[in-house]
């Protein structure tokens, strides 16, 4: 989903590349809790403080230069860069198989790339693991206290919003890594459930005791970004069965306006 809404949104170059990263499964750094890792990882840092967009960065530098030379001196891992590429391209015939994408160059899908929000909006479509914070230093997961790893590029991430993680595990403490801070709205518009508290006026999500307030707002603002919500799922959901939808293009054009302005035209 986190690719289709990057065709959507036009972040695909971007978007393929830390999908394909994430895949490989391991680190793109060599020694990862080195401090040779950790000058690296400020090298390729993004000035969101996104690790996600670290990631993209590091990608990037290396289609520019794919050899293990440039590798050895920046630190990285060659080989599963080149797992990478390939896998970028997998997914990139994967896309043009079933018409997502029309051609291979990336550059007509790839527009809107330089919007962290826009990119870090449409990896909240399909990851779910947010962590929402609680105190000068602890985030909750779910019911859990977590905490941001020193492996992130950004220590010291904005306290004031969730982050989306990627990896999550447990020493003395549960610790979370991989992350971007996620603006309040982009999780009402794209995760799931979602639901409004009238009385507190406040747009939730998740489900039970796990719901969360995340975007506060008057009665009458609330609804419309509830009510755009739902057009957002039905439209997503026909155009992913191949079916046509007459206001899919403006649907999408307003959620890029909303993504990129934090809801000025809500």
């Amino acid at each position: 989903k986190f690719l289709l809404y990057s065709c959507i949104l036009k972040c695909l170059d971007k978007g393929l590349a830390i999908s394909a990263l994430l895949s490989v499964g391991k680190s793109v750094f060599v020694d990862g809790e080195s401090g040779e890792a950790k000058l690296a990882r400020r090298k390729f840092s993004h000035e969101s403080g996104s690790d996600f967009l670290m990631l993209s960065n590091v990608y990037s530098a290396y289609e520019s230069n794919p050899t293990r030379k440039f590798c050895i001196s920046n630190n990285l891992n060659h080989s599963v860069l080149m797992d990478a590429a390939n896998l970028v391209s997998q997914l990139t015939s994967s896309l043009l198989t079933s018409a997502w994408i029309k051609t291979s160059h990336l550059s007509p899908y790839s527009s809107n790339s330089p919007s962290s929000n826009l990119l870090t909006s449409c990896l909240l479509s399909g990851l779910t693991t947010l962590a929402f914070p609680t105190s000068s230093s602890a985030y909750t997961f779910r019911t859990e206290p977590v905490y941001l790893h020193s492996s992130s590029s950004s220590s010291s991430p904005s306290l004031k919003t969730p982050l989306l993680f990627y990896e999550r595990f447990t020493t003395s403490k549960t610790w979370i890594s991989t992350v971007s801070n996620v603006s309040n709205l982009s999780i009402a518009l794209l995760t799931e459930p979602l639901s409004i508290d009238y009385g507190a006026r406040t747009i939730h999500v998740g489900e039970g005791k796990l719901s969360k307030g995340v975007y506060k707002c008057k009665l009458k603002e609330g609804i419309a970004v509830y009510e755009f919500k739902r057009k957002l799922s039905k439209g997503f959901e026909k155009v992913f069965k191949g079916e046509k939808d007459e206001e899919w293009d403006d649907t999408v054009g307003r959620l890029v306006e909303i993504l990129k302005y934090e809801g000025a035209v809500i």
